[in-house]
């Protein structure tokens, strides 16, 4: 099974398709139960109806998962927040053509017709299409007079316990689900459905205790019914639960076991594991210098191995895939293969209600689950796109001094889905939680280029024209800094990105700083260079960004 695209779909675009019965064909490729050998796993997610943070929860599992296994994944939600919905998804009797395992996280609970509900669960239980059921999904439907649904997922709620973190029991240290986590754990929130049932071949994995009805309910559990698969969990109602890494590991893992590509020890299968970024051998360097109007790869001999020319750049990426993420101007990003081939664009100067505004990009980041982030300067705005260009996610952005050029320069989503961004005319990193609330700041003194977040928790700066590097944490205190002449031989000039690399040593970009004088810098911690590139025949006075794989 060769790699595949991620796919995304607007909900106009998923309609239309359905309307002419395209859906079936849109991945029709052999099914993994044919015993693939290699990922990705394709995998469709449901989401929509009442009650929950349906948008960021889709971005939360598509992530997490990605980051700990091979999926490909289509978000498709419907249905606005209305529980009483029959979405049009279902109506397709091959809405699940072409994937090897179906998320539902949907929340319809007001939807009563059981004939209809019936031809839902065909494909999992008659196709044989594993499924991994989220939370409310266990609530949907639950008035219909049938138990197609609940017998596929192995158990029967029709409502739940007030709102209070959960202490989860591990009921299955053994299991390869389960394995390694620890024999209770917290939840930071939690909404406990009450089971009313459990059919004879469910397995349960976890419970907790309800405080309401005084005994324990199965929170996580394992069924097989007809050819289907099935692993769910009640958890998940909040956002601070289900970015959890515990969490995260659970469902990663019940997916995993459902497509039956869990080994015994917990992990994916080989070839299923989440795709690394390239490690540092051989010392490749990926880089663009506006001055010479050129991004290219070389090594630290300099020879050449691929190059495109740019007008403006300030942000590139080398993808998992081995694609190239870069800009060739401030409006216009690419994806292109090694071989040359552009398999991606977007052009912010028209795109999403910017046509006649002045606008500027200069960071974007691929994300785990295939959308892209793109911070636009000018609109002050975060947005997350799709394949298509179809915005999945915006946040506006907070600037005290707005400057199209000048609003922003680094930024990349973390792990914990909030955003650090570089305000350059603002003299400031600010990170965003995911709704676009500002939950730290700090000003740098410079105009600041680049910012990432440390293992330890403090985050880097590299801070522009204040021609050092600060190492500050939640307080707001410096902890540790790289002043412009404290390396011997060296000064700092324009500081721009900045790295942790898995050995804790420090990757700067020192840009303007002239041709005697290092362009890019490797520290560890004792102040001590490591390693360093200056090519002025390759690049030149104006390389702000670059990449050492």
């Amino acid at each position: 099974m060769s790699a595949q695209p991620f796919h995304f779909f607007s909900k106009r675009l998923l309609l239309c398709l359905l309307g002419v019965g395209f859906l079936s064909g849109l991945i029709h490729l052999e099914s993994m139960r044919a015993g693939e050998s290699t990922g990705p796993i394709r995998a469709l997610m449901i989401s929509g109806g009442c009650c929950h943070d349906y948008p960021n929860q889709n971005l939360i599992l598509s992530e997490g998962i990605s980051k700990r296994a091979h999926v490909a994944w289509t978000l498709v939600r419907q249905g606005g927040s209305d529980r009483a919905i029959q979405i049009p998804l279902y109506d397709d009797p091959q809405w699940a053509e072409g994937y090897d395992v179906v998320v539902h996280n949907e929340c319809f609970g007001g939807v009563t017709d059981a004939e209809w509900l019936e031809t839902i669960v065909k494909p999992h239980t008659e196709g044989g299409v594993p499924a991994v059921f989220i939370h409310c999904s266990l609530h949907s439907y639950r008035g219909a007079d049938t138990d197609a649904w609940r017998s596929l997922m192995g158990a029967r709620s029709t409502s739940h316990e007030r709102a209070r973190p959960l202490k989860v029991e591990n009921l299955k240290p053994h299991h390869p689900i389960m394995k390694h986590f620890p024999p209770m754990w917290d939840t930071p929130n939690g909404e406990l459905y009450k089971i009313e049932k459990m059919w004879p071949d469910a397995i349960p994995l976890a419970q907790a205790y309800g405080q309401d009805t005084q005994k324990d309910h199965v929170v996580a559990w394992l069924n097989h019914l007809g050819n289907a698969r099935v692993f769910t969990t009640t958890l998940g109602h909040h956002n601070e639960t289900m970015q959890s890494e515990i969490y995260l590991d659970m469902v990663s893992r019940g997916l995993l076991w459902a497509v039956g590509k869990l080994e015994v020890d917990g992990s994916p299968s080989s070839g299923f594991e989440a795709p690394l970024a390239s490690q540092l051998q051989g010392r490749r360097i990926l880089a663009g210098d506006y001055s010479k109007k050129r991004i290219a790869i070389v090594d630290e001999s300099g020879h050449v191995s691929w190059e495109h020319p740019i007008k403006d750049i300030h942000d590139l990426h080398v993808l998992p895939n081995g694609n190239i993420l870069f800009q060739t101007s401030w409006t216009q990003l690419l994806e292109m293969r090694p071989d040359g081939e552009i398999v991606w664009s977007y052009d912010a100067s028209t795109m999403n209600g910017n046509q006649g505004k002045r606008v500027e990009v200069h960071a974007f980041q691929r994300l785990a689950n295939g959308l892209t982030m793109v911070a636009e300067s000018g609109p002050r705005r975060i947005i997350e796109v799709d394949h298509h260009g179809v915005i999945h996610k915006e946040i506006a952005l907070k600037v005290d001094h707005p400057d199209p050029h000048r609003d922003t320069r680094m930024a990349r989503k973390l792990d914990n889905g909030h955003y650090l961004v570089c305000h350059e005319a603002d003299h400031t990193v600010r990170e965003y939680d995911r709704d676009g609330k500002v939950v730290w700041e700090y000003v740098t003194g410079g105009e600041v280029y680049g910012a990432a977040r440390l293992r330890n928790g403090h985050t880097l700066i590299g801070n522009g024209s204040g021609h050092n590097v600060l190492e500050v944490n939640s307080a707001g205190e410096i902890v540790w800094s790289l002043s412009q002449r404290e390396l011997p031989g060296i000064e700092l000039a324009w500081v721009t990105t900045v790295e942790e690399l898995p050995n804790g040593h420090f990757m700067i970009g020192n840009c303007h700083a002239g041709p005697q004088q290092p362009q890019i810098i490797e520290v560890n911690r004792d102040k001590k260079v490591i390693w360093s590139f200056l090519n002025f025949d390759a690049f030149g006075n104006a390389m702000p960004c670059s990449k050492v794989f």
